[in-house]
């Protein structure tokens, strides 16, 4: 998980505001970059797969994780078509 003693450093000295701020950026940077990659990853499966319901579910799931509700239910509508 890489070298946590420069946040930790910063973390001690920081204020109350600038903690929180570094809390979320530490905790949600990874989350984003996982989610844009799961996103491309399922995407693709989506489309060497087209016919397969469970790839547009598992893509809802993530678009419904970063709020693109449109998305997630169109996925959910094509999968249930399938």
């Amino acid at each position: 998980f890489g070298n946590w003693k420069p946040f930790c450093r910063a973390f001690k000295n920081s204020t109350t505001a600038t903690r929180s701020k570094t809390i979320v950026a530490a905790v949600l940077l990874p989350i984003a970059t996982a989610t844009a990659g799961a996103l491309a990853d399922l995407s693709k499966a989506v489309q060497l797969n087209p016919q397969d319901p469970l790839n547009y579910n598992n893509r809802s799931v993530v678009y419904m994780r970063i709020g693109k509700f449109d998305s997630a239910l169109a996925d959910q509508n094509k999968a249930i078509a399938i």
